[in-house]
C-alpha cells in the first residue's frame, strides 16, 4: 500500500525520528506496513482519524484516504495507566483466590494420600508374603507419584500468581 504523508506528518517524521525529505515517503511505507491499526480517533479540532500503532511509534491517519496526518512517539497517560493498574490489581486477586483453591483442594487429596500412604508402609511392615510386599510396594509407588503431582499442582498455582505478581509490581511501581 502507498501512503502519502501530509505536509504536517512529513516535518514531524524528520524532527521526530530522522527521516529525510527524500526519504519520508518510504519511510511512512516502511512503517505502515507493519503497523496494526487500534482505534478511530478524535483529534482536538473535532477531525476524526485512524490510529495504527508500529512499536511505540504512533500514526494518525485520514480516515477515508491513506494520508498520513501526523506521527508521533506513544506516551503513557495517567488515565490509561490507572485503568490498566485496576484491571491488573483485579487480575492479581482473581489468581491469588485461585492459588489458594488449589492449595485448599489439594490439601484434603494430600491428607488423604498421606494417610494411604501411611496405611501402606505399616502393612509393609506387618507382611511376610513377598506377594503381598510386591503389590503394597506397586500400591505405595502409585500414591507417592499421586502426591508428588498434587504437590506440584500447587507449586503450579503458586508459580503462575507469583509470576503474574512479578509483572503487576514492575507495571504499577
Amino acid at each position: 500500500m502507498t501512503w502519502t504523508a501530509s505536509a504536517h506528518a512529513a516535518k514531524r517524521a524528520t524532527e521526530r525520528f530522522g527521516a529525510t525529505a527524500e526519504t519520508v515517503s518510504e519511510w511512512f511505507s516502511d512503517k505502515l506496513a507493519s503497523a496494526r491499526y487500534v482505534c478511530n480517533t478524535v483529534d482536538d479540532d473535532g477531525s476524526e482519524a485512524r490510529m495504527f500503532v508500529n512499536g511505540k511509534i504512533m500514526f494518525f491517519v485520514a480516515l477515508f484516504e491513506d494520508i498520513v496526518k501526523s506521527v508521533r512517539y506513544a506516551s503513557r497517560t495517567q488515565t490509561a495507566a490507572d485503568c490498566i493498574a485496576e484491571l491488573a490489581e483485579k487480575e492479581l486477586r482473581k489468581r491469588q483466590v485461585r492459588a489458594l483453591e488449589a492449595e485448599r483442594g489439594c490439601a484434603a487429596k494430600k491428607a488423604e494420600l498421606e494417610a494411604r500412604r501411611i496405611d501402606l508402609n505399616i502393612a509393609l511392615l506387618r507382611t511376610r508374603s513377598e506377594a503381598r510386599t510386591a503389590v503394597l510396594t506397586a500400591e505405595l509407588a502409585i500414591v507417592e507419584t499421586e502426591l508428588c503431582e498434587v504437590l506440584a499442582a500447587v507449586k503450579r498455582a503458586k508459580r503462575e500468581l507469583t509470576s503474574f505478581a512479578e509483572g503487576y509490581v514492575s507495571m504499577t511501581s
